[in-house]
């Protein structure tokens, strides 16, 4: 079983009956040959990271990063770590320290141990990372929120209500996500400073992405069935 490609600047990485597989543009490099089980490889510029575990790790999910030329293992045997993302040579992922019973964000920029990003008593998951800058979304206590760190000022809480914030993407420090508006999942954006609602109908819009110029695109239902949305930075158009 080949399943889960992710492709970056033509090369492409992949999980194989739970090993870890990559294409450099010229063969195929098995990353690893264990007796565990390695899951959802993320890939950019030539460097890849993943979570797996085995017997000698306990059977709890570590995370692991290829450099290009060597396997790093970025998780301790006190933490556990998955999902992770990677931009230009950064991990971060979703983890729990050998010290707490909540998810954490943790980042790695070249150096171990990894950083600790969030430090709370609630769950903060999926986080996503581009240029350093990193989005996620956390439990506030009532709620799922966004939260955003640009690698030097505070964490910044981008929405604070009463619904569902979830599932953040981000680009060059502009945020997308879906929010439950309180009858329906809308689209949010994030463009640096404040907040808008790009959708506001009475069908659910889900998973937006964001690319370079600022264009976001989406599926939302209508008249029953799922279609591709994008929005232009002034319309909405549907694909």
């Amino acid at each position: 079983n080949n399943i889960y490609p992710q492709l970056h600047n033509g090369q492409i990485t992949w999980e194989s009956s739970n090993e870890i597989l990559y294409h450099n543009g010229y063969q195929v490099i098995q990353l690893t040959n264990n007796d565990g089980a390695d899951f959802l490889p993320r890939i950019h510029n030539g460097q890849i990271a993943w979570f797996g575990w085995f017997g000698s790790y306990g059977f709890q999910p570590e995370i692991f990063f290829y450099d290009g030329d060597k396997i790093l293992h970025l998780t301790e045997l006190d933490y556990y770590g998955t999902y992770p993302e990677i931009d230009n040579g950064q991990v971060t992922w979703t983890g729990v320290s050998g010290n707490s019973t909540d998810a954490e964000i943790f980042l790695y920029t070249g150096t171990l141990p990894p950083e600790q990003i969030t430090h709370n008593n609630f769950n903060d998951v999926w986080p996503k990372i581009h240029g350093g800058q990193i989005v996620w979304q956390g439990w506030d206590g009532n709620d799922w929120e966004i939260y955003f760190y640009d690698g030097i000022q505070p964490i910044v809480q981008v929405t604070d209500n009463n619904f569902d914030d979830v599932f953040p993407k981000i680009h060059n420090g502009q945020i997308v996500w879906h929010g439950w508006d309180g009858n329906d999942w809308e689209i949010f954006f994030y463009d640096g400073s404040n907040a808008h609602q790009i959708t506001d109908n009475s069908s659910n819009d889900l998973h937006p992405v964001i690319n370079n110029d600022g264009k976001i695109a989406w599926f939302g239902y209508e008249d029953g069935d799922a279609e591709i949305f994008m929005y232009d930075g002034s319309n909405i158009i549907q694909i």
